[in-house]
């Protein structure tokens, strides 16, 4: 049986979603995500649900017990308060309800050694949850800049260079052109998590994450953006793989 893999969204409450598509009333609430997430999960054998945004974080505890895999996507910049910081000026909308049941998520799949897959975003929110903090603005605070749409989404625009762990063994490579989408970066990385993956300019770009499933582990790059590329099938290939063997 294929295995079922939740993935997070965003939330909006700002009448955005609706109002710009003409499909809802004022003062609705909006969940939303880009269907590549759903595609690469299809096109590796999983099956993709899609996690809503409840104004109770507790109520999706028991919605763990029906999934095998949880993939944390990409969004909204994570609140600064949870990585003992406050909100800077360069910090960009941050989406409290999403932040709040993704921690409520995250610890629950960890907990019962479930496989994760966190992108972008996903990988800062692992990072976090286990006890790291972030650059709130890369251009700002460490002088790179890694929010590059130039492109179509699925183009390389720089190279991380990996040092060994599952995703050396996974894509087979020391290194690989990634897309990149993303103003904020890992500063302090957390206790439990190793760097594996790096670009040259020296931002961290794959983090694994020890003490709960072997397959626990966040890239800072969108591979499903990437869906021409045999190493993003890889990357799901090993994810499904292993939500399948449990």
């Amino acid at each position: 049986m294929k295995p079922v893999i939740g993935i997070t969204v965003n939330y909006d409450m700002g009448n955005r979603i609706g109002t710009h598509t003409g499909l809802g009333t004022p003062l609705q609430d909006w969940d939303y995500i880009a269907l590549d997430y759903a595609n690469a999960v299809a096109a590796s054998g999983g099956i993709p649900v899609l996690i809503p945004n409840l104004k109770n974080p507790e109520d999706m505890i028991p919605f763990l017990d029906r999934i095998d895999g949880l993939l944390l996507s990409g969004g909204a910049d994570i609140e600064p308060a949870l990585y003992g910081d406050v909100v800077k000026g360069f910090c960009g909308p941050i989406q409290v309800r999403r932040d709040a049941q993704e921690m409520v998520m995250l610890k629950g799949a960890f907990a019962k050694k479930m496989p994760i897959l966190g992108i972008c975003r996903g990988l800062q929110f692992m990072n976090v949850g286990f006890g790291g903090t972030m650059y709130q603005d890369l251009p700002t605070e460490k002088g790179i800049y890694h929010s590059i749409n130039v492109a179509e989404r699925n183009h390389p625009i720089h190279t991380v260079k990996f040092s060994g762990g599952m995703i050396r063994d996974i894509m087979g490579v020391d290194e690989l052109g990634t897309n990149s989408y993303h103003h904020q970066g890992l500063k302090d990385i957390a206790a439990n998590g190793t760097v594996t993956g790096m670009t040259a300019d020296g931002n961290v770009e794959v983090v694994e994450f020890s003490g709960g499933h072997p397959f626990t582990l966040g890239v800072q790059w969108h591979p499903e953006m990437m869906y021409d590329s045999p190493y993003t099938k890889k990357l799901f290939d090993a994810f499904i793989a292993a939500a399948s063997a449990e």
